[in-house]
C-alpha cells in the first residue's frame, strides 16, 4: 500500500492540504511537522468516513494550539463526543470539557472511535498516553509504544480487541488500573528494571480484569505479582530469563 505524503508546517493547516487529494483514496496516510486540535478533526473524519486504515505520525509534534477535537459530557455515563458532530441542546446542558492537543502527549480520546484504525505509528517523544486515547478501536492491530513512554491513563486501550501483545518501556512509572480493559491482550512484557514494581505490586487485583486473555507475561527480576482471573496464563518468566 502506497502512503500520502503531507508535511504540515503550521499546525492546523491538514484540512486545506488534504484538499489536494481525494479523501475516499486514502487508505495510508503519513503525516511530518506539527499537529494541533483542527488538525486531529481532520485526521479523525477521514478515519470514521473514508478509508484509512494505516496512520504513521512518526515524524509529528503535537502543539498546545488550535482548537478542541472534542468534548465530553454526562447524561448517567461519560460520553465523548467529536467535534464534527454538532452540539445539541442536551448535550450542551451536560458538557463538562473540551479535549486539546498537547505536548508530547496522545491526548484523551485522540483516537477513541476510531475503529477501522487498523495501525498506527507513534512519535518517538510521546511521554503520556492519556484517559481512552484509543478506546473503542476495534480493529486495531498494530501500535508502537515509544521508548520515552512513562504514563498509559485509565482505559487508554480499552476495547481493543485485536492488539495481542505489548511491551511496556524500560522508563514507565504509571499503568492505571482498566488501561487494558476488555481488551485483547494475550502477551505482555514489562520492563527489565523495576519502574513498574510499585505500581503493580499494590494493585495486581484490579488489573486482573484487563488482562482475562493473558496466556504468558514476563516481569522484571525483582517484581512480586499476583495472577487472579488470569483464567489462560500459562507461562510467567523474568525479563532476565
Amino acid at each position: 500500500m502506497i502512503p500520502i505524503f503531507i508535511n504540515i508546517q503550521k499546525a492546523g493547516t491538514l484540512k486545506e492540504e488534504i484538499k489536494r487529494y481525494s479523501q475516499e483514496a486514502i487508505h495510508y496516510l503519513k503525516l511530518s511537522g506539527y499537529l494541533n486540535g483542527d488538525d486531529i478533526i481532520v485526521v479523525r473524519e477521514i478515519i470514521q468516513k473514508y478509508n484509512l486504515t494505516i496512520l504513521d505520525i512518526a515524524d509529528v509534534a503535537f502543539v498546545s494550539t488550535g482548537g478542541a477535537y472534542g468534548y465530553t459530557t454526562y447524561n448517567e455515563t461519560l460520553n465523548f463526543i467529536h467535534y464534527t458532530d454538532l452540539m445539541s441542546e442536551d448535550r450542551f446542558q451536560s458538557f463538562i470539557g473540551n479535549h486539546y492537543t498537547k505536548d508530547r502527549t496522545i491526548s484523551a480520546h485522540m483516537f477513541e472511535g476510531c475503529n477501522r484504525l487498523f495501525k498506527i505509528v507513534l512519535p518517538d517523544n510521546i511521554d503520556r498516553i492519556e484517559i481512552s486515547a484509543f478506546e473503542g478501536c476495534t480493529d486495531l492491530r498494530e501500535i508502537n509504544i515509544p521508548r520515552s513512554l512513562q504514563q498509559i491513563d485509565i482505559f487508554a486501550f480499552r476495547y481493543c480487541y485485536n492488539i495481542k501483545s505489548f511491551s511496556l518501556p524500560e522508563y514507565m512509572y504509571s499503568l492505571n488500573i482498566g488501561a487494558f480493559a476488555d481488551s485483547g491482550i494475550q502477551y505482555l512484557t514489562l520492563p527489565k528494571t523495576t519502574h513498574m514494581d510499585e505500581c503493580y505490586v499494590d494493585s495486581f487485583y484490579s488489573f486482573a480484569d484487563d488482562f482475562k486473555k493473558l496466556v504468558s507475561i514476563k516481569v522484571g527480576e525483582q517484581a512480586v505479582f499476583q495472577f487472579e482471573n488470569c483464567p489462560l496464563l500459562e507461562k510467567v518468566q523474568t525479563t532476565m530469563n
